[in-house]
């Protein structure tokens, strides 16, 4: 499984979300895409559905890829770096 699939899968068990209602509230992209970008079994998932899930969560894409710990540090108000 791969460290941003586990933590997009923390983000949606922490919110009690189902990979069907994620499906929907994302759009474009089908509860199997999301299991599979969840389970590591797409290793390079569109960038796109990337980036919706990310928005979704409200968490920057860049502390989701680099940033370890719990699911509030990836959260897109939390970022830091130049101005």
């Amino acid at each position: 499984m791969s460290k941003y699939g586990e933590r997009l899968r923390e983000l949606r068990r922490l919110r009690n979300l189902t990979l069907e209602e994620v499906a929907r509230a994302v759009g474009n992209i089908t509860p199997q895409g999301i299991s599979q970008i969840e389970t590591g079994v797409t290793k390079n998932a569109r960038l796109d559905h990337f980036l919706r899930l990310c928005e979704f969560y409200g968490v920057d894409p860049y502390r989701l890829f680099y940033t370890s710990g719990r699911p509030e540090a990836f959260r897109s108000s939390e970022r830091t770096g130049p101005k």
